[in-house]
């Protein structure tokens, strides 16, 4: 059974509306949309994105996310308001709701973030690919945690960091699936497929850099349950390292470096 290692609690929520103003205006950037294109966003979370794709489409476009937890799909309503473009409904990835739609009905289908934490991920895709209309675009973007580095490095997290890695592993999901996204495109069917990185960092001279910070170790607290439960790493290391992080913050060289994976593929005309 899939598991969402981070959970629903409200810290999560937060940090992923805080991780959602980071990303988004990037992520927004490698997409092409316009106006009355039709939308599907798999796993849409929070809708923080799926509303601003919506924008970007307009009133005469559609943006439809699908999300498995109610409670995220709560949150989400927010964004309805002043959009009748948009939509959620909930939904399992493996099984889109979608059959008062029909196949091939969308331009696009994009997920982030999702497939790190399905077991599997290549039956999503083919999902997606069934959802939009031959010429159309299936967009995965996913995270490859070992494009991550610290400067000045900080060996007593970095154990921390592989334990948070292999916490992904002891529960099914897969903590380098970004790096498997044109692969997973391909199988599907997709053709012309092209792959970027997406810049998740900041340093100490920024003033988001403590956001960043935040991000990474609330990500890792939640975490900490998988890890002492499988004895993936010593409580008294764990706490080590999580300290030593925070103090890290306040060097004046300090620099986060990371890259979200990204890949688009076409579905064949024939």
């Amino acid at each position: 059974m899939d598991q969402y290692i981070h959970g629903y609690t409200s810290e999560e929520q937060r940090r992923l509306a805080k991780l959602n103003e980071l990303l988004n205006f990037r992520c927004l950037s490698l997409l092409t949309l316009a106006p009355g294109m039709r939308v599907l966003d798999v796993g849409s979370g929070l809708g923080m994105f799926s509303a601003q794709m919506a924008d970007q489409v307009g009133p005469t476009g559609r943006v439809l996310g699908v999300e498995k937890s109610e409670a995220q799909l709560e949150r989400a309503a927010v964004w309805l308001e002043g959009r009748p473009q948009l939509s959620y409904r909930q939904g399992d990835a493996y099984h889109l709701p979608l059959k008062d739609i029909g196949v091939a009905a969308f331009d696009l289908a994009h997920t982030r973030f999702l497939l790190e934490h399905v077991q599997r991920p290549a039956r999503v895709v083919g999902q997606m690919f069934q959802a939009v209309r031959p010429g159309g675009q299936v967009v995965l973007v996913d995270d490859d945690h070992l494009r991550f580095t610290l400067y000045p490095e900080l060996p007593a997290f970095d154990v921390i960091w592989f334990a948070y890695l292999k916490s992904y592993e002891v529960m099914g999901n897969d903590p380098y699936v970004g790096r498997k996204l044109v692969a997973l495109l391909k199988n599907a069917g997709c053709r012309s497929i092209r792959n970027d990185f997406i810049f998740f960092g900041s340093n100490a001279d920024q003033s988001d850099f403590a956001d960043y910070v935040r991000n990474i170790a609330e990500i890792i607290e939640q975490a900490r349950s998988v890890i002492t439960e499988h004895r993936l790493l010593a409580e008294s290391e764990f706490e080590e390292g999580l300290r030593a992080f925070q103090q890290w913050q306040h060097h004046p060289h300090a620099t986060i470096w990371y890259q979200v994976c990204w890949a688009e593929g076409t579905k064949p005309e024939s």
